[in-house]
């Protein structure tokens, strides 16, 4: 609009706002009137997209976007697209001194750097939790190995007349995978329910995903069935090389 203190006033708004004051319906060519400041109505000629403008981590919030008069406050913030950022800022320096060597121009960052910073705090986050998840898949399958073992331990004489009986050695190892399995089965399952049920308070440590995530709930069940056929293995393995005559010694 200019530096005209009379010039129309022609504002934008982000479609929070619309969704927010509009319910929804078409805001073009609507005329706003603020509590204070400009005397005449602003008109809507556009609605833009939501922004992080809080943060990667906040909702969006209604937003109205217009020109201001040179001198006003607070200093208006650019974003332009260049190929040679360096150049550019040379030649827009050049620019604005030319228009107004009152003007200064100050604060110029790569948009990659401004969002870098904005995520710094979130990433660090995103590490730690990893870190606490690994070591919890590695205490899990420490946990899951001594159980595995404790059952086969007790299962020694019936592995052993099944042996006696003519059982061969994949079948017992078939045999003491599947009961495994089917209590690695309810684990991952309350797992899960606990997750989708927790959703909510996940949400707050999340940015641009859901709790409910398909893909990253898939990526973790199949972890968590890797971390526990290692768990299995060395249990089963030792199943299949009990004999009569050890389980007899172990009465």
């Amino acid at each position: 609009m200019g530096t005209d203190a009379k010039a129309p006033i022609r504002v934008m708004v982000n479609q929070r706002f619309v969704q927010l004051y509009g319910q929804g319906q078409n805001l073009i060519g609507r005329d706003l009137r603020f509590a204070q400041g400009a005397s005449q109505p602003s008109t809507i000629v556009g609605v833009v997209g939501d922004l992080a403008e809080d943060g990667p981590g906040a909702p969006p919030m209604p937003y109205l976007y217009a020109c201001l008069q040179a001198g006003a406050w607070p200093d208006p913030e650019y974003v332009a697209r260049t190929s040679d950022p360096r150049a550019f800022a040379t030649d827009l320096r050049r620019v604005v001194h030319e228009l107004d060597p009152a003007r200064a121009v100050f604060g110029l960052k790569p948009l990659d750097s401004v969002v870098d910073a904005a995520l710094d705090q979130p990433r660090l986050n995103a590490e730690v939790l990893g870190l606490f998840a690994a070591s919890a898949a590695l205490l899990a399958a420490i946990g899951l190995y001594g159980l595995f073992m404790l059952l086969v331990g007790e299962s020694t004489r019936e592995i052993a007349v099944r042996f006696a009986l003519g059982a061969d050695r994949a079948q017992i190892a078939r045999l003491v995978a599947a009961g495994a399995g089917r209590l690695l089965a309810v684990g991952v399952g309350v797992g899960m329910a606990m997750t989708i049920a927790g959703g909510q308070f996940l949400r707050a440590f999340l940015f641009g995903v859901s709790p409910i995530d398909v893909p990253a709930l898939v990526a973790a069940v199949i972890g968590l069935v890797v971390v526990g056929a290692g768990a299995i293995a060395i249990p089963a393995i030792r199943a299949t090389r009990v004999t009569p005559v050890a389980a007899i010694r172990t009465d």
